[in-house]
């Protein structure tokens, strides 16, 4: 079947105000364009190109705003007040129906292209593929357990550890993930995790694969990364000869 791409684009952007009290996040800059559009031109990468195919979750806080800037072409999805992203997978599947999906959280930026890692997926055939990366803040994000090359579990920001392997924003699935996320309940901040989703997937038998990331990646959820974000766009765009 052919795939669809899901962009998470709602919540508050708390991390970022001032400027997020007068627009929505993924409408900030990172280098020369909005942050939302290096999410669709990663979706590209898959061949992701037609707004058919694309869902936008938006929320509350500014979401008419992503709808003016992208205007009426894609496929949006109001969440409403941002209760996690378990949730704001949970309500697309109307639009995904039994589709494979990729999910692709707005404020991730990275300079790599999805295609390896899509790949992947397909060679693993399995009901979840995850991309992962060695870091060195692991505490701040979804931090995953592996064994004899296997997914063992996940923790949504843990006290410990300093380092290790976490969730990058981007994640392939199956339609199978909906029927796990029907039976979602609340968890970190109150709010439906889709770590939680994938660790009660694991305890009833669905499969899982992963891939590294190898190249450059940052959560621009904050005021420092999205600095960085801009960076490090602007030196991957001087290497590759775009600007």
């Amino acid at each position: 079947m052919t795939l669809k791409g899901l962009i998470l684009a709602g919540g508050k952007g708390t991390r970022l105000h001032l400027c997020t009290d007068i627009t929505n996040k993924h409408l900030l800059p990172v280098w020369d364009r909005p942050m939302i559009d290096w999410a669709l031109m990663h979706l590209a990468d898959l061949d992701i190109t037609d707004p058919a195919r694309i869902g936008i979750v938006i929320g509350d806080h500014f979401g008419d705003t992503i709808r003016n800037y992208l205007g009426p072409k894609y496929q949006y999805i109001e969440q409403g007040p941002a209760d996690g992203i378990g949730n704001a997978v949970r309500i697309a599947h109307s639009f995904i129906q039994d589709s494979p999906f990729v999910v692709h959280l707005g404020d991730q930026i990275y300079t790599e292209s999805l295609l390896r890692h899509y790949q992947e997926w397909q060679k693993q055939d399995t009901d979840i593929h995850v991309m992962l990366r060695w870091y060195e803040h692991a505490n701040r994000h979804t931090v995953v357990s592996i064994k004899d090359d296997r997914i063992t579990g996940l923790v949504e920001k843990p006290k410990e550890p300093e380092e290790g392997f976490v969730m990058v924003g981007i994640s392939f699935y199956k339609s199978k993930i909906f029927s796990v996320l029907q039976d979602l309940n609340p968890g970190h901040n109150s709010e439906y995790q889709l770590s939680d989703a994938i660790t009660l997937a694991l305890k009833r038998g669905l499969s899982i694969s992963y891939s590294i990331l190898e190249e450059e990646w940052v959560d621009a959820g904050t005021p420092e990364n999205l600095l960085y974000a801009s960076h490090m766009i602007k030196k991957w765009r001087k290497e590759e000869n775009d600007i």
